[in-house]
């Protein structure tokens, strides 16, 4: 996307939504209820090797999926058993990494 492309997006939100709305980033997070996300703090131009981009903060990390499966999550116990935080699915108490995402996690919930 271009900012002549967001700049046109934000104009028409800007007349059509109500002004005082949040503007979040959608991450690809298991969650219950809404969409998982991330507040914007800020928008700037990027500068040295960044000078030809606009640059999106936001308030919490953002990695690619999967890149840090290896650090330990905690799994999430629920009347069913217990789920993977990453992904949202069933794992066995004494499992060490998911069996459908990979995620690490070893020595919990034992």
């Amino acid at each position: 996307m271009t900012l002549e492309e967001l700049a046109h997006k934000v104009n028409w939100l800007w007349n059509n939504c109500a002004r005082d709305e949040q503007v979040v980033v959608t991450l690809d997070s298991a969650s219950m209820g809404g969409r998982a996300f991330a507040n914007v703090v800020d928008v700037s131009k990027g500068t040295d090797w960044e000078a030809d981009q606009i640059r999106v903060g936001v308030d919490k990390l953002i990695i690619e999926k999967n890149k840090d499966r290896d650090v330990p999550m905690p799994k999430a116990k629920t009347s069913n058993g217990y789920v993977c935080r990453a992904c949202g699915y069933f794992v066995r108490k004494d499992d060490k990494y998911c069996s459908t995402c990979g995620q690490n996690i070893e020595g919990i919930g034992k």
